[in-house]
C-alpha cells in the first residue's frame, strides 16, 4: 500500500489549522470520514476517480505548539488491484499544504 506523510507548520492555533484543512479536503473532493480532538480523517470520493483507482485516504493530526500548530499529514492508498503510486500521494498532500496556507493566510492577513 502506498504511503507518504509530511508535517505542514502553521503560525495559527490548532483549531484554525484544522478549520482551514476540512474546508481544504471538502472542497477538493473528499469526504470527512471521522473527526475527534485534534485529528481528521477522510477519503477521496470514490465517485470522482475512474473504477481502475482506489480512493486515497488522508490523516491529519494537530498539535498546538503554543504560537504556532503542526499538522501531520498521513496519506495512503488501500485497495486492491491497480493502486496509484506515492507519486499520486505526495501530489495530494501538496495540493492540500497549498489550500491550507492559502486559507491561513487570510486568516493572518
Amino acid at each position: 500500500m502506498p504511503k507518504h506523510s509530511e508535517l505542514i507548520e502553521l503560525e495559527v492555533s490548532a483549531e484554525e489549522a484544522l478549520a482551514a484543512c476540512r474546508a481544504a479536503l471538502e472542497s477538493s473532493g473528499w469526504e470527512i470520514t471521522d473527526e475527534t480532538g485534534g485529528e481528521l480523517r477522510a477519503r477521496e470520493e470514490a465517485w470522482r476517480l475512474d473504477c481502475r483507482t482506489s480512493p486515497s485516504r488522508i490523516e491529519v493530526c494537530a498539535l498546538d505548539t503554543g504560537d504556532a500548530t503542526t499538522l501531520s499529514v498521513r496519506a495512503s492508498a488501500p485497495g486492491i488491484g491497480p493502486i496509484p503510486g506515492p507519486g499520486r500521494l505526495r501530489r495530494q498532500v501538496n495540493a492540500l499544504r497549498v489550500r491550507i496556507a492559502e486559507a491561513t493566510a487570510s486568516q493572518t492577513a
